[in-house]
């Protein structure tokens, strides 16, 4: 205590360190000084030996204008030194019961309100945050951000700048949200979630853009995408048996890839190592393409198949000659390869044409998915119509090199959704994908493995394509909503699973209820035994038998 009696001037106190010894310390001496204080939890707290200033802190020059306030540095013993790298710069102003942790960041021009919490490793830059709100672990709030009062954003959430949030709203670990977005008061933001458009109204949001949580939300089907590509070597009855067998599986669409090999390569480009070692070295990449095109008539007949045998045709260009191509035949969607992915000339093309695109980021970084993103978005393609597709583009994949996480990454871009190309072997990690999420699977397959090629090794075979089309469905139907709710088929068993409370032992009318004439039983249709205290203590109205259900009415 003799470090606070030290400040004799009328200026607020910042306690720092001692954990919460800080807040015994203000309210056994004058709390309406205090301005905050700054805990820190880096090692556990020892016994408390010594209270005292750390008279260098206030010595180091330009201390007073950096602070703004007196300070008074309550440590343990010479703990109080190491504390000094608490990031405190130039707050507006502090209140009283503010907490800081000592490796938060607040920026100069932040304003704090009373009763908040800045945890560790949070930052606050050029924000206003409204009275007992809690900023939690490693959340970030930008700049021009607003955010009301009694809000809670979770660990790691992300707040862009210009946004504003009212009071009484959550919002979850890990979500993000962009830049301009408005969100109501009282409204729940789930983990994870991304808000990309303002918000109306108060409610739940969930999802990646972020929709309204109701009792008729479902989740859409995942659209399954059977890639053909290159495997039918170039043959055109090849082609259309796969169409058949794509469709068998009961996949949504079919997939191949049209391309000009002239157009596509040069005389000299080198082939991948899969590719060399599915089809040899002494064939050039040019060559091997050359083998495995296809003709614009051949894509009008596969196109006609497709509508035939009831599943929609996919074609992905990889020039400007193959979009003219594919444009007259009506795809549902405009695949870019993750190759293309810093094509500046076929993405403006594309782009410019205004419809659904899906967008493969294999070999990419974030910043250079964005960017092709951006490309479609100022050529006419608005985000809501751009599906992400996490890929790795080694044939096969490594497991260990999926790093299915980076679907979050991917989802922090504000598109329509996200989903995942797989070149792994087996099914596995395709349904893992649709656990994190994905709202697309593409996965190549081929009607024989043995067959030489590049992409023959790393495909399932039909049988393989229909089990993974049913497990898929199966997992995402069994991913619901986030409401947490009593299931229509799991209603029936509450009564039966559940217990209520019952007479344990015969109580006779005028019997007082009490812990040893009572016990929870099944069947649970009578008054719960959370109920339990409430009826302890209450005298019986009638008497009862052994294990005889006890009446409502008593209570």
């Amino acid at each position: 205590m003799a470090g606070v009696q030290q400040i004799s001037d009328s200026r607020p106190i910042v306690l720092v360190g001692g954990g919460g010894h800080s807040q015994s310390i203000c309210a056994a001496g004058s709390p309406e000084r205090l301005a905050a204080y700054v805990d820190v939890r880096e090692s556990p707290l020892m016994p408390l030996t010594y209270l005292g200033n750390d008279s260098s802190l206030l010595e180091e020059p330009g201390a007073a204008d950096r602070w703004r306030v007196h300070i008074a540095v309550v440590g343990i013993g010479a703990e109080a030194l190491v504390r000094r790298s608490c990031i405190i710069e130039r707050y507006s102003r502090f209140e009283a019961a503010t907490i800081i942790a000592c490796d938060a960041s607040v920026a100069e021009g932040s304003e704090i309100a009373p009763g908040c919490a800045v945890m560790r490793q949070a930052v606050v830059n050029k924000a206003k945050i409204g009275a007992h709100t809690v900023i939690n672990t490693r959340a970030v709030v930008e700049h021009g951000c607003t955010i009301g009062s009694n809000c809670f954003i979770g660990p790691g959430a992300v707040i862009c700048g210009e946004v504003t949030i009212g009071d009484n709203t959550f919002v979850g670990a890990g979500a993000i949200v962009r830049n301009g977005v408005s969100i109501p008061s009282c409204a729940t933001i789930g983990m994870g979630a991304v808000v990309v458009n303002t918000i109306d109204k108060a409610g739940v949001y969930v999802g990646t853009p972020a929709h309204e949580v109701s009792e008729k939300t479902s989740p859409k089907p995942v659209i399954i995408i059977a890639e053909a590509g290159v495997n039918h070597d170039g043959s055109l009855a090849t082609a259309i048996e796969m169409v058949a067998a794509a469709a068998e599986a009961g996949a949504d669409y079919v997939k191949f890839q049209t391309f000009k090999a002239e157009n596509l390569v040069t005389a000299t480009a080198d082939k991948a190592a899969y590719q060399k070692e599915a089809c040899g070295e002494s064939e050039s990449q040019l060559g091997m393409l050359e083998r495995l095109e296809l003709s614009a008539a051949d894509f009008i007949t596969l196109s006609k198949e497709c509508a035939k045998r009831n599943i929609g045709f996919m074609s992905t260009p990889f020039d400007s000659e193959s979009v003219d191509e594919l444009a007259p035949l009506g795809m549902d969607y405009w695949k870019i390869p993750s190759g293309e992915i810093t094509n500046l000339p076929l993405l403006s093309k594309i782009g410019g044409m205004g419809q659904k695109v899906i967008l493969s980021t294999g070999m990419s970084t974030l910043e250079e998915v964005d960017a092709a993103v951006s490309v479609l978005e100022r050529c006419g393609t608005p985000r809501s119509n751009i599906i992400l597709l996490h890929c790795n583009t080694q044939y096969p994949t490594p497991p260990e090199d999926v790093n299915l996480r980076a679907l979050d990454s991917l989802r922090t871009l504000g598109c329509a959704s996200v989903g995942y190309s797989d070149h792994t072997r087996g099914t596995d990690i395709p349904l893992a994908a649709v656990a994190l999420g994905a709202s697309v699977i593409e996965k190549h397959f081929t009607l024989d493995r043995n067959r030489k090629g590049p992409d023959h090794k790393a495909s399932l075979e039909p049988h393989e394509l229909k089990d993974m089309v049913s497990s898929i469905r199966r997992v995402s139907a069994s991913l619901g909503s986030v409401a947490k709710a009593v299931t229509q088929s799991e209603k029936p068993n509450k009564a039966i699973a559940r217990k209520s409370i019952v007479a344990a032992t015969d109580i006779a009318e005028g019997d007082v209820f009490n812990e040893t004439n009572l016990c929870a039983k099944r069947p649970g249709s009578g008054i719960s035994p959370m109920l339990w205290h409430s009826l302890t203590g209450r005298t019986a109205s009638r008497s009862y038998r052994k294990d005889e259900l006890i009446d409502f009415s008593e209570l």
